[in-house]
């Protein structure tokens, strides 16, 4: 008896201690990200002529092609961080200045989902100066690894600056990337449509110059307020996801339509890669 119970106390001291050991990794996340900004992955390998990286995410994290990703610098402590600037809107260059103000290094589109943990992304947007390389943070608002996330939407979604409202593209980003409206503004009335819930991960603000009813806008803010959902205004929103206008707008810069497709279907445009064996010529590991 004295030995089963020697066992069962064995046992019951490993689980503690494996206990103790999630709440230290958590404590250690939530120490230096914000809640809603914890990077999604990273970057594992990157191939610069063919401007594609890999990513360690893939088919088991429930990623689809079309997920387009922020990418920071490895040390970054926050990717939602704004950076500081002066009363005329420059960036202020301090000393030992923490990467927790995040500046974006570039931004990466999923074209293939090539293994359970890993997907080809295309580069969208880096610079010279500071190119994308193995170990660099991946990061998005509106996808994260096996979860659904949902989002409230407020004001005039206008992503191109015509003064005119985008929610039809705003749908299509959210509807691509596997994310869920929970609650937006009717355009023509004012009115709230569905319900800010504690499952709603931000609230996004757009232009409130042309709102036709503040009552209904009103009423959703003061729910996410009441929840203590995070808002993040529509330029901040994008910027984090990693979209770029120029890309959405091929159309027009090239003369015809861009064969761009839909969540999951198959793809015939990218010729299938993969990373080389570590250590072989032109490994990024």
């Amino acid at each position: 008896m004295d030995a089963k119970a020697a066992a069962m106390q064995k046992d019951q001291d490993k689980l503690t201690q494996q206990l103790q050991f999630t709440k230290d990794d958590y404590k250690k996340i939530a120490g230096t990200f914000n809640i809603n900004a914890n990077p999604d992955g990273k970057i594992i390998w990157v191939n610069e002529r063919d401007r594609v990286v890999f990513i360690n995410l893939g088919s088991a994290d429930g990623l689809k092609k079309r997920v387009t990703f922020s990418v920071f610098d490895p040390s970054t402590t926050d990717v939602s961080a704004l950076p500081e600037k002066d009363a005329d809107g420059n960036v202020i260059e301090k000393k030992n200045q923490t990467v927790s103000d995040a500046r974006k290094k570039g931004a990466i589109e999923v074209i293939n989902v090539t293994q359970p943990h890993m997907a080809e992304c295309r580069i969208m947007a880096d610079s010279t100066t500071s190119p994308l390389l193995p170990g660099d943070l991946v990061f998005t608002p509106i996808w994260r690894p096996g979860k659904q996330d949902h989002f409230a939407f407020v004001g005039l979604m206008d992503i191109d600056g015509d003064g005119k409202p985008d929610s039809e593209r705003i749908h299509d980003l959210i509807r691509s990337n596997g994310a869920i409206i929970d609650a937006e503004i009717d355009e023509k009335t004012g009115a709230m449509i569905g319900a800010v819930t504690p499952a709603t991960r931000y609230i996004v603000k757009g232009s409130t110059e042309k709102v036709v009813n503040p009552i209904g806008s009103n009423k959703l803010i003061e729910e996410a307020t009441k929840l203590g959902v995070e808002a993040v205004d529509l330029a901040k929103f994008l910027d984090m996801m990693g979209y770029t206008p120029a890309l959405q707008d091929d159309k027009i810069v090239r003369g015809h339509t861009p064969n761009a497709p839909t969540a999951g279907e198959p793809v015939g445009n990218f010729r299938a890669r993969v990373p080389p064996e570590r250590g072989s010529k032109g490994g990024g590991f």
